[in-house]
């Protein structure tokens, strides 16, 4: 018996997603308020920019990918999270005027995660916080250019929450133990997800999001969710679930999905277009083999070196191109050799 397992946690979150379908309410209904206050603020939508690091300059532009997309929150009036950056890339960050949580990497070296939210806040960045979710590798803690990863405990992210003023957020919160002790250690906001399918097998987060939030019912917590959210469609079933409460983080402009982000089905116009492309270029492997092969063929009968014209009628792939040529010259586009 055949048997296939599916580990990626991105295509088990999309399955999932695709599962939950929308009741329709018309009657009595109004137009929605897409605003959202979040600490104080008010922006006006509940879609936020990923948490993107390494984004370096795109085709020779002057700004970084970093500062793009941040200048883009501002315009948009949505709130800015950026990832991993040494503190003067976050200098620039703050300076396109978007109101930006830093989230920092779970360093090892401490004295480097209190470095970055010091500065952080010095810089005048609106949240900051760290993804837990960011600890482990393949072959035990996590390595990023070669800034090396560890294990956050409770007495460690309540000692951040009180070494700064501004609002704290764990990211990578994929269950209702997690929640129970960020909002113990007095943290602003938690964001549910898998950090784009980091552990295999990962529940999506949206099927751990009921629990969560009967976890932090009356605790002041923030629910952010992230993950598989590529259209409108998946965040208005996300607010008619949890009635509004509940704060949605969509992957904003990844590269491989601009072209399809119109499509719902994405992903199947993405593998489309590239099987085309591996037709294209095996039916062309296959014309230069038809080619070489009849040549060494023919070359081989009568031990001579034959010419190509002398060939040409015996090779179809090579007709076919004589053909070709034969119709342009008659064009009158080049001159017969």
């Amino acid at each position: 018996m055949s048997y296939s397992r599916l580990y990626d946690a991105n295509e088990i979150t999309e399955k999932y997603m695709d599962s939950i379908l929308i009741k329709e309410r018309l009657i009595d209904s109004v137009i929605a308020d897409t605003g959202v206050e979040m600490f104080g603020e008010k922006f006006d939508m509940p879609v936020m920019t990923p948490a993107f690091s390494h984004l370096g300059c795109f085709n020779g532009r002057e700004l970084t990918g970093l500062e793009e997309y941040s200048a883009a929150a501002k315009e948009l009036n949505i709130l800015n999270f950026v990832g991993m950056m040494e503190n003067d890339m976050f200098s620039r960050i703050i300076a396109t005027g978007a109101k930006t949580v830093r989230i920092v990497k779970p360093y090892a070296d401490n004295g480097k995660v209190r470095d970055q939210f010091k500065f952080a806040e010095e810089a005048g960045a609106f949240a900051v916080g760290m993804d837990i979710d960011h600890i482990f590798g393949e072959h035990g803690a996590d390595i990023v250019i070669g800034e090396e990863m560890a294990v956050q405990t409770m007495d460690m992210l309540g000692s951040y929450v009180e070494s700064t003023k501004l609002p704290f957020i764990v990211k990578g919160v994929l269950s209702k133990e997690d929640a129970v002790k960020c909002a113990d250690i007095g943290a602003a906001a938690i964001i549910v997800s898998h950090h784009h399918g980091r552990m295999p097998y990962a529940a999506p987060p949206m099927m751990v999001l009921p629990e969560i939030r009967e976890a932090l019912e009356g605790r002041n917590v923030r629910i952010i969710v992230d993950c598989g959210i590529l259209c409108h469609s998946p965040k208005r079933r996300l607010r008619g679930n949890e009635r509004g409460r509940i704060h949605d983080r969509k992957r904003v402009g990844r590269l491989y999905r601009i072209r399809c982000i119109v499509r719902h089905d994405n992903r199947k116009c993405v593998r489309l277009n590239r099987s085309r492309r591996r037709r294209t270029r095996k039916n062309a492997i296959l014309k230069r083999k038809e080619r070489r092969r009849f040549r060494t063929n023919l070359d081989r009968e009568g031990g001579r070196r034959r010419s190509a014209l002398d060939r040409v009628g015996k090779c179809p792939a090579l007709c076919a191109t004589r053909q070709r040529r034969e119709r342009t010259y008659r064009l009158g586009k080049f001159d017969r050799p």
